[in-house]
């Protein structure tokens, strides 16, 4: 069964559970609002928003703050292919 992207709360808590574990110094509420963010972000972008790439976007937002632990795995791979067709340059 496809979840669809406009549903949060089944792919915010998959990904804010695994956060939950890595950054076990940060309250849980942070790390929930931190994935909700990430999530109306990547929809208001256009992104597709699944468990992986909110869970990968907001660990390296969870990153940056202060109190947080090493996380169990480093951030790899290219996550969003940029669209194709000519860039627009500033």
């Amino acid at each position: 069964m496809a979840i669809s992207v406009w549903e949060p709360s089944v792919i915010c808590d998959i990904a804010t559970r695994r956060l939950v574990e890595r950054f076990d110094l940060l309250p849980a509420e942070i790390i929930e609002r931190c994935v909700r963010d990430v999530w109306v972000c990547a929809l208001h972008t256009g992104a597709r928003a699944d468990a992986r790439l909110l869970e990968t976007l907001a660990q390296s937002l969870l990153e940056a703050l202060p109190g947080r632990t090493e996380t169990a795995e480093p951030l790899t791979g290219v996550l969003i292919e940029p669209p194709a067709g000519p860039r627009a340059t500033a």
